[in-house]
């Protein structure tokens, strides 16, 4: 058994119970055990996951930059290592509001994921594009990725990109103001994410249907509620 894999792997599993200083500490231990630049890299890729999704998307940042110096190499003879350091760096921009890197990042990755065939990750990566395009202002450009994320779903039968691609979609209209049209896709999007059970697609998308209806002078009590 590599002994790298493994503690990826077992870190990914403490990672997905919530144990994060547990999967922080043993994606740690990971790169430390690499035997190959692959190895590490990956075990650097896993480690910026959880901090970008932790409490330290700053430090992911930084360490996503150094890496794509230090892994130059590898970066450009592999697609699927490029396309996931471009994932896991959008991420990290979200959470710090950078959302022109966050979008530049996701539009990389997903054409990454298409060409190799990943359609799940590539309409995830267009919805984050779109998501960073519209927190940036960008509001075409935004609407040029959330229609690609649907189209790939429609196409692929991807549930819950079309669920998560409703809902940004439904807060870009919201955002130009076409109020009605908004809480009908919030209304549509959270419906699909009930029916798959995607929770957190269900929340979100309720908080802005919540301030949709509230501007209509529709909903005071979902709006008070949150």
């Amino acid at each position: 058994i590599n002994k790298c894999a493994w503690l990826i792997d077992r870190s990914l599993l403490h990672y997905r119970r919530g144990q994060q200083l547990v999967a922080t500490d043993l994606a740690h231990q990971s790169i430390e055990s690499a035997n190959s630049p692959r190895e590490r890299l990956d075990s650097t890729m896993n480690l910026i996951q959880m901090l970008a999704f932790g409490d330290a998307p700053a430090q992911a940042l930084e360490i996503s930059r150094q890496i794509s110096q230090d892994s130059a190499e590898i970066l450009l003879s592999d697609i699927e290592a490029e396309a996931y350091l471009c994932h896991y760096t959008s991420f990290a921009c979200h959470f710090l509001d950078l959302n022109i890197q966050s979008c530049e990042q996701s539009r990389r990755a997903a054409e990454l994921y298409g060409a190799l065939g990943r359609r799940y990750d590539q309409g995830i990566s267009w919805v984050n594009a779109g998501d960073g395009a519209w927190g940036a202002g960008r509001y075409t450009e935004a609407e040029e990725y959330f229609d690609k994320a649907l189209g790939l779903a429609s196409i692929c039968r991807l549930p819950h990109v079309e669920d998560i691609a409703t809902i940004c979609l439904a807060n870009l209209r919201m955002s130009q103001m076409r109020l009605e049209e908004a809480a009908a896709l919030y209304e549509d999007g959270i419906s699909l994410a009930q029916r798959i059970g995607q929770d957190w697609d269900v929340l979100y998308g309720k908080i802005y249907q919540a301030l949709t209806l509230g501007i209509l002078g529709k909903g005071h009590k979902d709006l008070q509620s949150f």
